[in-house]
Order: C-alpha cells, then sequence, then structure tokens
C-alpha cells in the first residue's frame, strides 16, 4: 500500500492519542513540507485516504510503517517531540515509497535507525523523481 504525496493524506491520530502525539504528527508534516509540499493534514478531508498513526510503548523499534495493515507506528520511548516527529517523517517516507539510504552515501531522514535527519532537499528530490511536482499535475 503507496500513497501519493500529491494527493490529500489524513495521518489519523489513534483514538486517544495525546496532544503531544498529535503534535509529533503535525510537525512530521511540517518537516516534509520544508523541502515538499505534501498533501498530509490531521484534519478529515472529504474523499482523502486515511493512515493510522499508533504510538507505541512496548515495541523495540523507533518505528514503521506497516503495508500490509496500513498505520505507521511511533514508539513512545523517543524522548523529545524532535525525534519522535523524525522518526515519523521517516516513516511517511517509506508510505510515499522511499527507501533507506545509506548514511556513507549522504544524510537523510530515509537513514535507517535516524532520530537527527530531518527531510532534506534531496529527500524532497527523491520524491519529485518518483512522483513528479505536484504543482505541475494537470
Amino acid at each position: 500500500m503507496l500513497f501519493d504525496p500529491c494527493v490529500p493524506l489524513v495521518l489519523e491520530p489513534e483514538a486517544g492519542a495525546t496532544a503531544h502525539e498529535v503534535a509529533v504528527i503535525e510537525e512530521a508534516i511540517a518537516l516534509w513540507n520544508d523541502v515538499f509540499e505534501i498533501e498530509a493534514t490531521v484534519d478529515d478531508v472529504p474523499g482523502a485516504r486515511h493512515l493510522p498513526v499508533y504510538f507505541e510503548d512496548d515495541i523495540w523499534y523507533y518505528g514503521r510503517f506497516d503495508d500490509t495493515r496500513g498505520h505507521l507506528e511511533v514508539a513512545t520511548w523517543i524522548e523529545d517531540l524532535d525525534g519522535m516527529a523524525i522518526v515519523l517523517a521517516h516513516e511517511i517516507g517509506h508510505a510515499y515509497n522511499l527507501y533507506h539510504v545509506d548514511p556513507g552515501d549522504r544524510a537523510s531522514v530515509m537513514n535507517a535507525g535516524n532520530v537527527d535527519v530531518a527531510p532534506t532537499p534531496a529527500d524532497g528530490e527523491e520524491l519529485v523523481g518518483l512522483w513528479g511536482r505536484c504543482e505541475d499535475r494537470g
């Protein structure tokens, strides 16, 4: 299950999500929007696809895009909003069909195990290469 960054997508916080968790989702969207205007929001958009976001305290990994179940997971034990938002931005990248980037090649939000590098202009260009520029679509 893949998502097109140029088509409206609701990143849906799980029921009972805290204000902090909603802020993490909003920050992850903002991080992507700094390099590529994704059509993602936490607000309901009629006709938009939904991608649930779960915050888990009993997982050993930072985050995951579960493409078979169609949801994102983020570890709650990551201590700060910025780190959690970067992990979620990484998982959103997977939902948009981006793969891991070797840190020896370049710093990227898509570096495995990343909690420090936000989406870069090169990450935005990766999305352009896959999907084109949203503004160029008719």
